[in-house]
């Protein structure tokens, strides 16, 4: 009898614990993503904050001089003085609405659902529909600088509250395997520079739901066609060949599938899940 491990016990165990880190990970970036955004918001509120406190000290110096020389005549220079101030903090209000309800956004849309991303709980109140964890996607990958100001990002969801048969952690897995391979076919393809484009798109066919993503990268050989959702298999440096991979398992694990439908500008990912039902 062979003392050698089975080969298909060996693929199972590494495909195991290989999902299992992946998850662990998932997880990680998940928080790195939030704390990332929410620490963009924080700092442009406390840089407004400064602002506007100097803002004050000055009106009330202008305030001071103003009241001293009403005495002595119209004082209209320091009054013109102090209605810019004004407006200026006026606008520097709306900015911090603006900052404000982003931060809320980002507080409501990404961290107060991520305990279910953990533990799957399927009565909680906060959703996790695919169009919520596409746009967290999106959002956590704006910490690429490239992605945040060379992409231009067009989404076009589903009005649709529809829910996977995947769960959460899963879906983010997923989304950001897709993302990160459309990210990286533009840097590629746009090294001198230049703007690129993502399209990403949700809708409901039936029983399913497809996730659609078109990208201005370099597109996919038809020699790598047949090989690009095979483990390891990569023609990018630095990558190990696993997230169109992680993809596709996921997709069979469920009953649902993934292709890519263009090979060329825009190159087309599309992937299709089986709907929870209810």
């Amino acid at each position: 009898m062979s003392d050698k491990p089975d080969e298909c016990n060996l693929e199972r165990s590494w495909e195991s614990v290989s999902r299992e880190l992946t998850m662990k990970a998932e997880v990680g970036r998940l928080f790195a993503g939030t704390i990332h955004n929410l620490n963009g918001v924080l700092q442009a509120f406390s840089m407004q904050v400064e602002l506007l406190q100097s803002m004050f000290s000055q009106s009330e110096h202008l305030l001071s001089s103003l009241e001293a020389v009403l005495h002595e005549g119209p004082g209209s220079d320091e009054l013109k003085q102090l209605q810019t101030i004004l407006k200026q903090r006026a606008n520097l209000t709306s900015m911090l609405e603006e900052k404000t309800a982003f931060g809320l956004n980002i507080l409501q849309r990404n961290v107060m659902p991520f305990q279910n991303s953990i533990y799957n709980d399927d009565n909680s109140i906060w959703p996790n529909t695919v169009n919520t964890i596409l746009q967290q996607e999106i959002d956590f990958l704006c910490a690429d600088s490239f992605f945040k100001h060379k992409v231009v990002k067009n989404t076009l969801f589903s009005t649709s509250n529809s829910q996977t048969v995947c769960t959460p952690i899963e879906m983010h897995q997923l989304c950001f395997a897709l993302l990160e391979n459309s990210l990286t076919a533009m840097k590629i393809a746009q090294s001198d520079g230049g703007q690129c484009q993502l399209n990403v798109s949700l809708h409901v066919e039936g029983e399913f739901a497809v996730v659609s993503l078109q990208d201005s990268g370099i597109g996919v050989s038809e020699d790598s066609l047949n090989r690009i959702f095979d483990p390891f298999y990569t023609t990018w440096e630095d990558k190990r060949g696993l997230g169109l991979y992680y993809v596709k398992t996921l997709c069979e694990k469920y009953g649902g599938e993934v292709a890519c439908t263009n090979l060329q500008n825009p190159t087309i990912f599309e992937v299709r899940l089986p709907l929870k039902e209810g």
